[in-house]
């Protein structure tokens, strides 16, 4: 699976990667673990030194970890998320590094339609980069 991972070509072969990343308008989040031996912390950062040369709208967050690749899951609170709080509620309390599993249906959260519709792009300024 990693291996296939490794190999997917989201460019489908149409273009050099660094040239649809360019045509991205949308804000690019690169976030690394410092414990990743899948895509490494250097490969991150690397990927956003040389976007920021171009681009603007390019941050790196990176999350320390002893959990490697999934540790985007776990380490819930070391990355800012400004729709974290604004987009779900009731609002998901961390205590002590943890978030308590809700006893409500399904993840126990549910979603503010009138945030999600604020952030919402119209499908007519979608534009296809491929």
């Amino acid at each position: 699976m990693n291996q296939l991972l490794k190999t997917i070509d989201v460019t489908d072969g149409q273009k050099k990667n660094r040239e649809l990343l360019d045509k991205v308008e949308a804000n690019i989040h690169i976030i690394g673990v410092d414990s990743d031996l899948f895509f490494t912390a250097e490969e991150n950062r690397e990927t956003h030194k040389k976007l920021a040369l171009t681009k603007e709208n390019v941050t790196y967050y990176e999350i320390n970890s002893v959990h490697g690749h999934d540790a985007f899951l776990m380490e819930y609170d070391q990355t800012e998320n400004a729709l974290r709080e604004e987009l779900t509620y009731p609002a998901i309390e961390i205590k002590n590094g943890m978030i308590e599993v809700p006893n409500r249906p399904g993840l126990g959260i549910d979603v503010d339609e009138a945030i999600l519709a604020k952030y919402a792009i119209p499908k007519d300024k979608i534009k296809s980069i491929l």
